[in-house]
């Protein structure tokens, strides 16, 4: 880099065009002082084709000509085809938000990153807080691991180091080549994935309902062109009179209006509407979506809760595009959970993939640098053939972020095992203060199969944890502790200390062997023998995860009256008492738990599935008491004949002691009574649910459930 010359338009202007030519992006770092970077920044403006249209991240835009936008907002960039973004990471720097420029930018474009100076960045300290309840995200006295990887990673080819502060440019930006070497031209784009794609869109039209079809791919490879163009095709063609597309932000949908407008130029644009005569494409909220609509698009799927996409999976003819490594949340969980689900209630679905990219080349250098600096593309280990030895440690995270592979393959296996993994999670794994690292290898220094990430919680002084109880304060870093004191009044539980497990992973081809209890036995292990009260956790509420908690030990203690805005299910919270100061107050909390369930299931979780319903009763059974010998007598005449309405209150009761009960009730039998005597659901609503034939059979199966009671009790 030449420190003497001055920027020159006109050869800036011939690289830009030699990148475009090879369909290509590039990142700009300019590094320096904050004002040094911005008087650089301008410079760069002044002579970049195109910069009227450049989109600012970050606070305080230098030039109103910005299209600025808060890092919390970057989200609004999916969908979008942008030619110049610029992140001032000087205050507040997101990781999503860097994810979600680099995947709008098309051929030919440029992100420009302001920092601080390089040698500064292994020094930093965010003052973002951390999502988890975990804390800021570098502790006092130490610079940011998470930092220190970023610069490694932000460093090699399509990378231009600018030093703001020593002045100067890049040698090809500050004269023209003259004459100019022969423009290297990228081969234009395949479209055979693309008419691919749109032929399966299609068949979810012509072919039979009931199979919904998945197109995965990762960014800028045409998933949103594709539902574009097929709902035009369709629209056009008359094969349907309306299609209904949806996701979390409609400002990400203009790359599929776009397209399916110029396959349907008939048709006139409004926002987020395109339509000729009666026939319309348009946008609506998840929340107001038809389910008889002909046809649903939902784009960015991983973007939405987990329950709003099985609502949405009602639809009879839907389509559901998922990022698979998204910047809002990994699509692989998609592939972890929702298919799971689609698998037993959507046998038939589909998917289709698209892996060639559209808006760049395949060895665009900028996509490769997004990978490698937020674990993009991270996958959990190829594991070993056989393994007799198992190894559990608590990692040095000093080490573990100079250890690249290790934390591709630590980060790949947390994005295979949860439905929503972000960049974010990427720096509290390496930042997050009193939170720790334990892995279970096959071997030492073998393939990860478990990993969990835990957090130390509790230890508040009297009066910090009685002002807790009162909800007159708040304190970062004690989630669970927290809430056990202010939402279940356990005053004891903040006062003491204990652990969270903030996370728990399981590589997939190892799950239901015990692993994750033999790593959180050794995570128990080691706390005890630090003289900690309790083990907890916090978690979406899944009919998958509650059974692994109460084999493991943890007993429910709270139940969330909100949805959770990732997964679309309330928290679950489970503790385990370590010491004896921990069982009475443990105690009681599970005690209140289990009385104010079946309060909970008629009020504000009336709508869970059975499976989870019956989860959450499964262990309490000396918090519900078995049927009385009148009760007894009631069930008896019930079996015998005797109507529903007379013995209601007994089968109530009845149905929370056998629920309570470790050995499950048949599926059948379990949706049976959860829905009519645990949620009494109307009988209608749960012959249809049920798909029974009427009320007879609704109370046959419920005199059999009984009856088989009877005789094995």
């Amino acid at each position: 880099m030449s420190s003497g010359e001055a920027l020159c338009p006109r050869a800036l202007a011939d690289w830009q065009h030699r990148l475009a030519a090879r369909r290509h992006r590039a990142l700009v770092v300019l590094a320096g002082s904050r004002a040094a970077t911005r008087r650089r920044l301008q410079a760069l403006l002044d002579a970049w084709p195109g910069a009227d249209r450049a989109i600012w991240v970050g606070d305080e835009a230098p030039d109103s000509k910005f299209c600025s936008l808060a890092p919390g907002q970057a989200h609004r960039l999916l969908g979008q085809e942008l030619q110049l973004v610029v992140m001032d990471a000087w205050q507040e720097f997101a990781p999503e938000a860097l994810g979600a420029a680099g995947g709008g930018i098309v051929a030919g474009g440029l992100l420009v990153l302001l920092t601080p100076p390089r040698p500064d960045w292994a020094r930093r300290r965010d003052a973002e807080p951390a999502r988890q309840g975990s804390g800021a995200a570098a502790p006092a006295g130490r610079g940011s691991r998470f930092w220190r990887h970023l610069d490694r990673s932000l460093r090699g080819a399509g990378v231009v180091d600018i030093d703001a502060d020593r002045g100067g440019w890049p040698t090809c930006w500050q004269r023209e080549n003259s004459p100019a070497p022969p423009v290297e031209v990228a081969p234009p784009p395949d479209d055979a994935e693309q008419r691919q794609a749109v032929a399966a869109i299609r068949r979810v039209v012509t072919g039979r309902a009931r199979r919904p079809l998945l197109l995965t791919a990762h960014r800028g490879r045409g998933k949103s062109s594709a539902l574009g163009r097929a709902a035009a095709s369709l629209l056009r063609e008359g094969r349907v009179a309306e299609v209904v597309v949806t996701c979390a932000d409609p400002a990400s949908l203009d790359t599929l209006f776009r397209q399916a407008a110029q396959c349907w130029p008939e048709a006139r644009r409004r926002g987020h509407e395109l339509g000729e005569g009666s026939r319309r494409l348009h946008w609506l909220p998840p929340d107001q979506v038809d389910p008889e609509v002909p046809l649903l698009l939902v784009d960015e799927a991983a973007a939405l809760p987990l329950g709003v996409l099985q609502r949405l999976l009602r639809t009879p003819r839907v389509v559901l595009a998922s990022t698979v490594h998204g910047y809002e949340g990994s699509g692989r969980g998609v592939d972890l959970r929702l298919t799971r689900w689609m698998d037993r209630h959507t046998p038939r679905w589909r998917r289709q993939r698209l892996s060639e990219p559209l808006r760049w080349a395949a060895d665009d250098p900028l996509e490769r640098l997004l990978f490698r600096a937020l674990l993009l593309d991270a996958e959990p280990d190829p594991l070993l053939p056989e393994t007799t030895s198992w190894r559990c440690q608590q990692l040095d995270r000093d080490a573990l972020v100079a250890d690249e592979a290790r934390l591709r393959s630590l980060f790949g296996l947390l994005v295979a095992a949860h439905y929503r993994t972000t960049p974010t999670d990427l720096r509290e794994l390496l930042d997050a203060p009193q939170q720790a690292v334990w892995t279970l290898s096959q071997g030492e220094g073998g393939p990860l199969a478990a990993a969990a990430l835990v957090a130390s919680e509790g230890g508040l002084s009297r009066e910090l944890a009685e002002a807790v109880a009162r909800g007159q304060r708040r304190v970062r870093g004690h989630l669970l502790a927290q809430s056990l004191a202010w939402h279940a009044d356990q005053v004891a539980a903040a006062r003491q200390r204990g652990l969270r497990v903030v996370r728990i992973a399981v590589h997939a081809d190892l799950r239901r062997r015990g692993l994750g209890r033999k790593l959180l036995a050794a995570i128990e292990q080691q706390a005890r023998s630090e003289g900690l009260d309790w083990l907890g956790s916090s978690f979406a509420l899944d009919e998958d995860v509650v059974p692994f908690w109460h084999r493991a030990g943890l007993v429910p203690v709270r139940l969330g009256h909100r949805r959770d805005a990732a997964s679309g299910a309330p928290a679950l919270q489970v503790v385990r008492a370590l010491s004896p100061a921990a069982v009475p107050w443990l105690e009681c909390a599970r005690a209140e738990f289990q009385a104010g369930l079946p309060v909970l299931m008629v009020d504000a979780w009336r709508g869970l599935e059975p499976a989870v319903v019956a989860a959450l009763f499964a262990g309490g059974e000396d918090c519900h008491d078995p049927p009385g010998p009148r009760a007894r007598r009631q069930l008896v005449a019930f079996v015998a004949g005797r109507p529903l309405l007379n013995c209601l209150p007994a089968l109530v009761g009845w149905a929370r002691h056998r629920l309570a009960r470790r050995e499950p009730l048949p599926p059948t039998w379990r949706d049976l009574v959860v829905l009519r005597l645990v949620q009494h659901r109307d009988d209608a609503e749960v012959v249809a649910r049920l798909g029974l034939t009427g009320r007879a059979e609704l109370v046959a199966q419920l005199r059999a459930a009984v009856a088989a009671w009877l005789d094995e009790s």
